[in-house]
């Protein structure tokens, strides 16, 4: 059964793709056929077999759904709402990356295939999420335990074979070991995991998620957010990272004072890099952010090609305005 879901899976996303590409090239008739493809994929997902499917249904569209008139008279139709955009750290890092990937990512939505990394990650901060709850309890949990919940959170069809997962799950093993011995030795209180939290910046929503929130012997404010990759970010660039940012903004509001410091924890060299908090610092990349928002607003997705980062985006396959050599 899980074979043949990935097996659908992976037509699924070669469809959407030749699809996405049809259309970037204007090659309607095949982006039509490969549109019709994926209704029928749907169609198979539904209901386990292609009887009964009916292109007709999908090509039954009405001249009301859509106004191309007011675009093709000069009247721009945007392309974003306001009130229904939701951005995050994550979006904002892709904008200055790239607008005109932000814009295939999160704007027209195109598919991409998953990743294993993320698949890692996840499966460790699940973990990690899992044994918080319980210290937050007064329980605990031994090896043994979290070992088996790390089973339990595998996603082993997101890598190619079983060598690879089994390779992925060892190397998570040892950075929920090096969580274990750190977390042992801290002398902070958690207090939340996986804090959920929602601002408001340019006039656009922001949600996210906070590790972990402790607090110290004095009853100060720390926030933990934890790496399972490379360790990107420095002691010296933290300060301006907007991630530890937001999370600043995030702990004011909901405890009414800014944290003492945010922490990036890199499992893999089990190094953490120290953020301490000004608010002077809190509210200039605030305004930064604004001001980014303000281009996403405005549509400004302009491509900014360069091929050291061109050559991962996952939109390479479509892009007319990659840089393909240095």
């Amino acid at each position: 059964m899980l074979e043949e879901l990935d097996r659908i899976e992976k037509i699924k996303q070669d469809k959407q793709l030749k699809a996405t590409r049809a259309i970037n090239k204007m090659q309607l008739k095949s982006a039509v056929k490969k549109i019709l493809e994926l209704a029928e994929v749907q169609h198979y997902e539904e209901h386990g077999k292609l009887e009964g499917f009916d292109s007709k249904e999908i090509l039954n569209v009405s001249k009301e759904d859509f106004d191309i008139e007011s675009q093709l008279k000069g009247e721009k139709i945007p392309l974003i709402d306001r009130e229904s955009l939701r951005l995050s750290k994550s979006k904002i890092d892709t904008y200055e990356t790239c607008p005109l990937q932000f814009k295939f990512q999160h704007v027209l939505r195109v598919p991409t295939p998953p990743s294993s990394a993320a698949d890692t990650g996840s499966a460790v901060h699940a973990v990690i999420e899992n044994i918080t709850k319980y210290q937050i309890e007064g329980k605990t949990t031994t090896e043994e335990e979290i070992f088996d919940m790390l089973d339990k959170n595998w996603d082993s069809k997101a890598f190619e074979n079983e060598t690879a997962s089994n390779q992925k799950k060892d190397e998570a093993k040892t950075l929920l070991k090096t969580f274990l011995a750190w977390n042992e030795a801290n002398p902070n209180t958690p207090i939340e995991v996986e804090k959920e939290f929602n601002l408001e910046l340019g006039g656009v929503k922001f949600r996210g998620f906070i590790d972990r929130v402790e607090q110290t012997p004095s009853g100060k404010y720390v926030v933990i957010d934890y790496k399972t990759g490379s360790d990107r970010i420095t002691k010296n660039t933290i300060k301006d990272d907007i991630q530890m940012n937001l999370y600043a903004m995030a702990t004011e509001k909901l405890y009414g004072e800014l944290p003492e410091k945010t922490i990036l924890y890199y499992l893999a060299k089990d190094k953490l890099v120290e953020n301490e908090i000004l608010s002077s610092k809190v509210n200039e990349v605030k305004e930064s952010i604004e001001n980014t928002v303000g281009l996403i607003l405005d549509e400004q997705f302009t491509a900014k090609p360069e091929y050291k980062s061109c050559r991962y985006c996952s939109f390479w396959d479509i892009c007319d305005e990659k840089e393909t050599q240095e």
